[in-house]
């Protein structure tokens, strides 16, 4: 792709502003993950409410299922229908273990297990500000280059 003349010129200046609304856009959306988790979040035991033998496939090896599970908190239990859950906590609820999750209110299949927290979002925004700082600079330059 050749940036000679001003159709070059305004595409590259148009990328960029594109890589800035992506950089905002993407952090901005796991900025609000994170709040969401952060404020409306409840720390709770998950545990399986259907017999073990659901949760095992028939050669008896685990996959991801779906599952009726519970969350069991201190102000009491949140019954959760048809929760998708991986072949590794499939074999843990099987086993009997409760699994420590952290779940939004309002959304219980929204769920971070084990502590897992969630993506860092400034690496996003950063590139949303440099993309926008240089998407100005280079349309500042291209207006002054037309301009004589």
């Amino acid at each position: 792709m050749s940036m000679q003349g001003p159709t070059g010129k305004y595409t590259f200046i148009a990328l960029l502003f594109i890589l800035s609304g992506t950089g905002f856009m993407m952090g901005g959306m796991t900025l609000y993950e994170n709040a969401m988790f952060r404020f409306k979040g409840h720390d709770a035991l998950m545990v399986a409410t259907d017999p073990p033998k659901w949760l095992i496939a028939r050669d008896g090896n685990y996959q991801a299922r779906t599952i009726n599970v519970k969350y069991v908190t201190a102000s009491g239990e949140v019954a959760v229908p048809a929760k998708h859950v991986s072949g590794d906590e499939a074999r843990r609820l099987a086993e009997g273990e409760r699994i420590p999750v952290r779940y939004v209110e309002g959304d219980p299949q929204h769920v971070r297990v084990d502590g897992e927290t969630g993506d860092i979002p400034w690496g996003w925004l950063f590139a949303g500000f440099a993309g926008l700082a240089l998407a100005l600079y280079a349309r500042m330059l291209a207006h002054r280059e037309a301009r004589r």
